[in-house]
């Protein structure tokens, strides 16, 4: 069993990127060259309930996409960032303006452009 060196009952949001978090690093490819994202119902049902257990949840992604926008709103995320090319940025004006400290966001990401975040 993994040991956390931190009190998790300060943490009172979540940002999450996208690819390879929320959905498989390995995407296909529709017949137009548009990536075909799959959505873990799993986490839509976690994402949803953290939600309504009041977890403020935040998308910062570089993905695009007409489904994923529509999809995480569909859970209840209100704050959803795409084209993010700054994460950082977009992130420490997200927390600036919902008055978070950093030790009150935990961040998920899996990709250089998640590092600074």
């Amino acid at each position: 069993m993994s040991k956390v060196d931190y009190d998790l009952k300060k943490i009172k949001a979540v940002v999450f990127d996208i690819d390879g978090v929320l959905s498989p690093s390995v995407v296909p490819m529709g017949s137009d060259g548009v990536p075909q994202r799959m959505a873990n119902l799993k986490d839509g049902y976690a994402l949803q309930l953290a939600v309504k257990r009041g977890v403020r949840i935040a998308i910062i992604s570089g993905s695009t996409g007409s489904g994923l926008e529509a999809r995480f709103r569909s859970l209840g995320i209100e704050d959803v960032y795409l084209k993010a090319k700054y994460k950082r940025e977009i992130l420490v004006e997200w927390m600036k303006n919902n008055a978070f400290t950093p030790e009150e966001v935990a961040y998920v990401g899996d990709d250089i452009p998640d590092r600074e975040c």
